[in-house]
């Protein structure tokens, strides 16, 4: 397969990144799972509370923080990316779950930049660099998603034309940077396949999900010795621990979900840090953390009901299915992740978007790992 990659991989260093943020914006009224239209950014002075609230809104998992220099705070710029990563870090060891103390959630957003190294250490390519460099660094952990300077609109905004009251005539611009995910990247090749290397993306989606099961495991990394490793080597939680467990187990292991698992072993439902943005900023959102994992996300994940664990957000393939039905599901279903399961329907691996991306990586430019 390795022949395969590099043919795809090749045919990516052919073209531009503009063409990505192009079909991202052609695809925004026709998508299903639908993506803002601008760059929503927020101050590094916005508490915790709405920032949570921004992410639940427009149903992203990250926001660029705006800082302000010193001496000179007219002038705006990037402090980091603040994911829903940083949020489940900053949220696991906190003492106030020993006491309830709301001010949690009054956290300023500006504290929560460097708990994970992808806040800290955010990269910027050009809408002029090519779409194989942007795979590189979007598969290099634990990067998810990189600001991309958007050329042409930059051009543009130097030639606005102003009206007679000194604002901007005609549509407005879009900006001048963009935020492009993992997600955003694999749209994009599956949506332009024919003409980026059809026999090559064929033969890849061909493939059988555990064709080699060491590939499948939590989130493609090393996992602790743990009680909450099972014989696969997944990452598993008790249906009967707190959410507050449960997402320390995924933050110890360095791992973006969890399978909830029956007493039997069996997958039941899928606990993922994007499902903090069902928190609210009161106190029943901190007690709902020391509730039972289904109670939690019966009542605090946004996208759930009751009664609708195993339909929503936990998708699982079987260890025979193809790559290609994996890469479908995901797209059709919105979400980062399948989970690989067995004929008794144990946890045996998962792929998340992250691994599907990292199979149009040859071995040979493939970017060294960063730590979490």
């Amino acid at each position: 397969m390795l022949a395969v990659s590099k043919e795809v991989f090749d045919a990516l260093s052919k073209i531009p990144i503009s063409a990505l943020l192009a079909h991202k914006r052609a695809s925004q009224d026709t998508n299903s799972h639908p993506i803002p239209s601008q760059l929503i950014s927020v101050d590094e002075s916005m508490p915790l509370r709405d920032v949570l609230a921004t992410l639940a809104k427009h149903s992203i998992l990250a926001v660029p923080v705006t800082s302000h220099p010193v001496q000179q705070p007219e002038d705006t710029g990037f402090a980091g990316i603040v994911s829903i990563y940083d949020i489940l870090a900053w949220t696991v060891f906190q003492k106030m779950f020993d006491s309830l103390q709301l001010k949690y959630f009054a956290t300023p957003v500006s504290e929560l930049i460097g708990c994970t190294v992808e806040s800290s250490t955010s990269w910027t390519l050009h809408s002029t660099d090519v779409v194989s460099t942007l795979l590189q660094m979007i598969t290099r952990p634990p990067f998810h998603r990189l600001l991309v300077v958007d050329v042409e609109a930059a051009f543009e905004s130097v030639n606005v034309e102003m009206d007679k009251n000194g604002k901007m005539e005609g549509n407005k611009r879009r900006s001048c940077i963009a935020m492009v995910t993992q997600m955003d990247l694999l749209r994009f090749v599956n949506a332009h396949a024919d003409a980026i290397a059809p026999l090559a993306l064929a033969r890849l989606y061909s493939i059988g999900v555990a064709d080699d099961p060491k590939d499948i495991r939590s989130d493609g990394v090393t996992v602790l010795n743990s009680m909450h490793v099972n014989e696969n080597g997944v990452v598993v939680v008790g249906s009967h621990v707190t959410a507050l467990q449960a997402f320390r187990v995924m933050y110890v292991h360095r791992v973006s979900a969890v399978a909830i698992v029956s007493r039997r072993g069996e997958i039941v439902a899928n606990l993922s840090a994007s499902d903090l943005r069902g928190v609210t900023g009161d106190m029943e959102s901190l007690q709902s953390f020391l509730s039972p994992v289904f109670e939690f996300l019966e009542t605090r994940s946004g996208k759930r009901g009751l009664g609708s664990l195993k339909a929503d957000q936990l998708k699982c393939v079987d260890r025979e299915h193809a790559f290609g039905q994996a890469v479908k599901t995901v797209l059709e279903e919105g979400i980062h992740r399948v989970w690989v399961q067995d004929s008794a329907e144990i946890p045996v691996g998962v792929l998340t978007v992250g691994d599907m991306l990292s199979l149009f990586v040859p071995p040979s430019n493939v970017v060294s790992e960063t730590s979490f």
